[in-house]
C-alpha cells in the first residue's frame, strides 16, 4: 500500500479508528493516530500499553479497515 493512503486516513478529521491489516493475516489496530508514524517504505506503530513499538514493511499492507464503536 502506498504511504499517502494510509496518512490520508490518519489526518482525516474527526479520526476514526482503523485496522491495518497485512499480507500474514496479521491486524494491527489504530486508535491513536499519533501513534503511527507513515515513512516512505515503513510504518511505525507505538503501543504505549506494552512500551513496545513495531515497525511494519508498507508493502506487506493489504488493506485498512474502520472499526465501528462498540
Amino acid at each position: 500500500m502506498n504511504p499517502e493512503t494510509i496518512s490520508e486516513v490518519l489526518a482525516r478529521q474527526p479520526f476514526t479508528p482503523f485496522l491495518i491489516k497485512f499480507s500474514n493475516q496479521e491486524n494491527v489496530e489504530v486508535r491513536n493516530p499519533a501513534l503511527v508514524v507513515v515513512m516512505k517504505r515503513d510504518l511505525f506503530v507505538a503501543d504505549p500499553s506494552r512500551d513496545r513499538f513495531h515497525i511494519y514493511s508498507l508493502m506487506h499492507v493489504v488493506g485498512l479497515e474502520s472499526l465501528q464503536a462498540a
